[in-house]
């Protein structure tokens, strides 16, 4: 017998939740020293930090787990426990219905060589089908376990909005800009030429402010066209990494300034897009009506037509659900309804990143496998923690910010916080090949090209 995958919550706080592999060696008699109560307690006690739990509930029904019996009926993979210190069960007890919880949600994963880490598959599916309203899930191949929700990792819920699914990352993103910086002039070591000048960058934007690089996953980098990227028009590119759009005070920059800048902005962007949201759309996908279904569909194909998916020739009846990505891209222009023709899929500090176009067809049902959404980076290999702690050892009296001596294209970094660097290292990642790879073999997006990062802002403390 095979371990069971179950999801622990706090009964008073339901959304905080934790994931638990139970041994197949684990006893169902709650009086046992190592039953399952007893690890499920444990669980509570380290990764809750609650003190003293005292009753167990199944998530959704509100059952009161006491005999053996109620154990031996009710255990099972994917089923959510709350946990009480002695409170009555928060909810309604009846069985699930539409609006409720939904224990037979559609979860799917599109990785297949891409490397799964901790319990992330199991957080995933908890997560599914404990929050009521959840039709669909899906994690993509760079999903990773997160503190409560796991990343990487889209949400289809009907008539519910779940704001702590995105928690404090809500609409962080990306966005492409060409450059008028040449490219011989970020060409092996004149690339640290560009680093230097990129002084007093944070200066009052130290504070919360709009569309700062700031610290953590945020940053700025130039990269330099690769294969297949050229015929974009990509040839020189800034990722912008934005974050909290705010009213807050805009400095020195006048009315007048602030619009042509941003006009300006506009005429060089290539794509802008938002990682972290919620968003209204209909649901399920149709396909549409100018395609067959042994059609792949284009850009300019899908142009001339409303977007939508469906996995049959039947037009389905649709309605409107809550898109909630967490740390995934959209695979469509959410203003036009258009699909992007081009989609970067960035890969750790000093590699490459993949340039994907997505594609919709019947046999990803127009989008429905993958949610309308691809993945947003390489993903984490190891934790913050463990990358710090193993990395800084690795690479001690090492200076990786600088490309090697037998790498004449890497990347200048400045990072002037030391956690950040051990923590963001490439090796604490996936390899972003395999990622793209596992997107292109499901069906949901094709290769077109790649970029090479040269310079990569991260954060620069001046004057502090």
């Amino acid at each position: 017998m095979s371990a069971t995958r179950v999801t622990v919550a706090l009964n008073a706080k339901q959304s905080q939740m934790a994931p638990l592999l139970v041994p197949a060696s684990a006893s169902i008699d709650p009086v046992d020293a190592s039953s399952i109560r007893a690890l499920v307690f444990k669980t509570t006690q380290s990764k809750l930090r609650l003190q003293k739990p005292a009753r167990l509930f199944v998530g959704g029904t509100g059952q009161e787990l006491l005999t053996k019996e109620d154990w031996e009926e009710n255990i099972k993979n994917d089923i959510v426990l709350l946990v009480s210190a002695g409170e009555e069960h928060v909810g309604v007890e009846r069985a699930f219905n539409v609006q409720d919880a939904n224990p037979r949600c559609s979860v799917e994963v599109l990785a297949s060589k891409a490397p799964l880490e901790g319990d992330c598959i199991t957080q995933l599916v908890g997560t599914a089908r404990m929050l009521p309203g959840i039709v669909r899930a899906v994690g993509q191949p760079d999903l990773h376990q997160g503190n409560k929700f796991p990343i990487g990792a889209v949400f289809v819920s009907k008539k519910w909005i779940h704001p702590l699914l995105i928690g404090s990352d809500i609409g962080c993103g990306m966005a492409w800009y060409k450059t008028t910086l040449p490219r011989k002039h970020v060409n092996g070591d004149k690339g640290k030429k560009v680093a230097e000048k990129l002084r007093s960058l944070e200066g009052t934007w130290l504070t919360q402010t709009d569309r700062t690089c700031g610290s953590k996953m945020n940053k700025a980098v130039a990269r330099r066209a690769r294969s297949g990227s050229a015929h974009l028009g990509l040839s020189e590119l800034a990722t912008i990494s934005r974050r909290f759009r705010r009213h807050r005070s805009l400095g020195a920059f006048g009315f007048d300034d602030i619009d042509s800048t941003k006009k300006a902005l506009q005429q060089r962007k290539v794509v802008d897009i938002w990682h972290n949201n919620i968003e209204r759309v209909l649901w399920p996908p149709s396909s549409p009506p100018s395609l067959t279904q042994d059609d792949t569909t284009s850009p300019l194909a899908l142009a001339e037509v409303t977007t939508g998916l469906s996995p049959n020739n039947d037009t389905p009846t649709q309605d409107y659900v809550y898109m909630h990505r967490k740390g995934a891209a959209p695979t469509y222009d959410p203003s036009t309804q258009l699909p992007l023709t081009i989609l970067p899929l960035p890969g750790s500090r000093g590699t490459p990143t993949l340039t994907l176009q997505p594609t919709f067809s019947a046999h990803t049902s127009w989008g429905l496998k993958n949610t309308l959404s691809l993945a947003r980076v390489a993903g984490r290999a190891m934790s913050r923690a463990k990358a710090l702690s193993a990395l800084s050892q690795k690479y001690k009296g090492q200076n990786i910010l600088e490309p090697g001596s037998s790498d004449i294209d890497g990347t200048w970094v400045i990072c002037d916080e030391k956690d950040l660097v051990w923590e963001e290292a490439p090796e604490a990642y996936k390899d972003v090949e395999v990622v793209g790879q596992d997107l292109v073999d499901a069906g949901v997006a094709r290769a077109v090209g790649k970029c090479r990062a040269r310079i990569s802002y991260k954060v620069r403390i001046e004057g502090r």
